[in-house]
């Protein structure tokens, strides 16, 4: 968030990312050095696909944000970001260069209008595929009015039953397929044949919290049960989801296939 709405500057902040599904990363003495001043703490590290904030006013961020699943890293940064666009530069705990980014608020350029005061922050698409950050094709404005520090921009919905674009599939659906709810999908789920053997394939959101699923089988379309599958690794996919596949046996009897969705009580 570089230049948050209204005159209060004190509510911006940077948020980073482990893009690593696998890997841990330490922030020991890694630092900002250009744009704004920050050195990140000994001992904080972030957990594959984990995020980590740091704020201006780390106080001034609590009280409008909470820290509530928000890994806020302590004190503040010197300096601001600045409100028209700048270089940015990140570097580890022997000054290498990690990442350099620099952004605009040159609309005519490409970049968005909406994070520029008028209440979104700026954010990566795509970010698990290392999309160039300073091109203003990679970026967009959040689509929750303050930005989701701490959180995917594709939040968990509050109503998971509705079906704002009316495609038939459900808004928790919807996040767990990582499609959305304001445009209509296609079935998000795709069936192929091989020999003896069927291909169940689909796409998911990376970000999946206090979520499960399964998939299960019918005759009917009435009674269904646990399918016996065998699970492929997930592939990431150029739009960011990852790629799940299933193999299962080919029945001589017509059968039905779904994605059974389960989401834990916190």
């Amino acid at each position: 968030m570089y230049n948050p709405q209204g005159a209060d500057e004190n509510l911006e902040f940077i948020e980073l990312l482990n893009i690593s599904f696998t890997e841990t990363i330490d922030l020991t003495n890694v630092s900002f050095t250009d744009g704004i001043l920050y050195t990140f703490p000994t001992g904080l590290v972030i957990p594959p696909l984990g995020r980590v904030v740091i704020a201006k006013d780390r106080e001034a961020f609590i009280a409008h944000y909470g820290q509530d699943q928000i890994v806020l890293a302590e004190g503040s940064y010197s300096s601001s970001l600045s409100n028209g666009g700048e270089s940015i530069s990140l570097v580890d705990n022997q000054g290498a260069l990690i990442q350099a980014i620099s952004y605009s608020d040159n609309e005519a350029l490409g970049w968005p209008s909406d994070a520029d005061g008028l209440g979104a922050s700026l954010t990566l698409t795509n970010e698990l595929n290392q999309p160039s950050p300073n091109l203003a094709s990679s970026w967009q404005a959040s689509s929750i009015q303050g930005g989701t520090p701490g959180s995917p921009d594709q939040l968990k919905p509050n109503d998971p039953w509705s079906d704002l674009d009316g495609d038939g599939f459900h808004a928790l659906a919807e996040y767990f397929f990582g499609t959305s709810d304001r445009s209509p999908s296609l079935n998000p789920l795709k069936i192929t044949s091989e020999a003896d053997e069927l291909t169940l394939s689909f796409s998911m959101n990376p970000f999946l919290t206090t979520m499960t699923w399964h998939i299960e089988e019918s005759s009917d379309l009435l009674t269904w049960e646990p399918a016996t599958v065998q699970l492929k690794t997930p592939t990431l996919l150029p739009n960011g989801r990852l790629g799940q596949s299933a193999q299962v046996a080919a029945s001589e009897t017509k059968t039905y296939y779904r994605v059974k969705i389960i989401e834990d009580v916190e």
